[in-house]
C-alpha cells in the first residue's frame, strides 16, 4: 500500500454487540496479515465510530487514496445509495483525494469457494448432501436471483444438490425446504448462513435447525455450520478486493 492510503471497511451497525464486535475483528484480522497497511472500520448506523466521521478524520489526516469495502452481503440502499452519499460529501469537501467503493460480498467471485468449503468433505465424496443455504431479512428477498446464482456456484464447486430457503417472509421458506429433505432423505443435510455474523437470524436459525433434528436427527445427518463472517477466507477475499481498488 502506497503511503497516504487507507482501506476503510464499513458495515450496517447492529443493536448485538457481538455483531458489531465482528467487524473489528475482521479489520484486526486484515491489519494483523496486512501490517504495512492502514486498515479502519466503521459503521452507517447505531454504532461507532461511524463512516461519516471516521471517512472525514481520514481525509483530514491527509490520507488521499481510501479504498471502502462494504461488509454487506447484497446489494441494497444502504451499498447502492447511502455509502456512495456519503463518499460524495468527502469528495466534495476534498476534490483531490481518490476514494473508491467496493461491491457488496455477494460480487466476490471467492464467496461460493468460501461456502462450499464449509461442507465436510467426507459427505461430498461418498454420497452427496442436501446443502441448503439459509437466507434472511428483506434484503435477501430482494437479490432473488444473486441468490440462487450463488446457490448455482455452491452446488458446481461442491459437486452436491444445493437450494436455499429464507427464515421469514420469502419463499420457499425453510421449513418448507427441511420437509422435502425429510421425504427425499439425502444422506446428509448442510445448512450454510448466508448471514454474516451471529445475531439475532443466527439464532432464529439455529431454533429451526434445532427443532429439525428433533423431528429428524435418527435417520438424518443434520449440519448447521457457522455464519461465513467467522470464515478466515473472508479476510483473505477482503484483501484481495482492497489491494484491487488501490492497484
Amino acid at each position: 500500500m502506497a503511503e497516504g492510503s487507507a482501506v476503510l471497511l464499513v458495515s450496517h451497525g447492529s443493536p448485538e454487540k457481538e455483531s458489531n464486535e465482528q467487524v473489528l475483528k475482521l479489520r484486526d484480522r486484515l491489519r494483523a496479515i496486512r501490517r504495512g497497511w492502514r486498515v479502519e472500520a466503521a459503521f452507517l448506523e447505531r454504532e461507532h465510530p461511524s463512516f461519516h466521521d471516521v471517512l472525514l478524520d481520514l481525509l483530514a489526516e491527509g490520507i488521499s487514496m481510501i479504498a471502502v469495502l462494504p461488509v454487506f452481503l447484497f446489494p441494497g440502499r444502504h451499498t447502492s445509495e447511502d455509502i456512495p452519499a456519503e463518499i460524495a460529501d468527502a469528495h466534495r469537501k476534498r476534490p483531490q483525494a481518490k476514494i473508491v467503493l467496493g461491491p457488496p460480498l455477494s460480487e466476490y467471485v471467492d464467496l461460493a469457494e468460501m461456502l462450499a468449503a464449509k461442507i465436510p468433505p467426507g459427505a461430498v465424496a461418498t454420497n452427496p448432501p442436501r446443502v441448503i443455504l439459509a437466507a434472511a431479512g428483506a434484503v435477501a428477498i430482494e437479490n432473488r436471483r444473486t441468490l440462487e446464482e450463488l446457490v448455482a456456484k455452491v452446488q458446481r464447486r461442491a459437486g452436491a444438490s444445493a437450494r436455499y430457503a429464507y427464515l421469514d417472509h420469502g419463499e420457499p421458506l425453510i421449513e418448507e425446504v427441511f420437509r422435502e429433505a425429510a421425504i427425499e432423505k439425502p444422506p446428509a443435510v448442510v445448512i450454510l448462513p448466508c448471514i454474516l455474523f451471529p445475531g439475532m437470524y443466527m439464532r432464529a436459525l439455529t431454533a429451526k435447525v434445532a427443532t429439525f433434528k428433533a423431528a429428524h436427527g435418527q435417520r438424518l445427518k443434520i449440519t448447521l455450520e457457522d455464519p461465513f463472517g467467522l470464515n478466515h477466507r473472508l479476510v483473505l477475499a477482503l484483501e484481495k478486493e482492497a489491494a484491487k481498488l488501490l492497484a
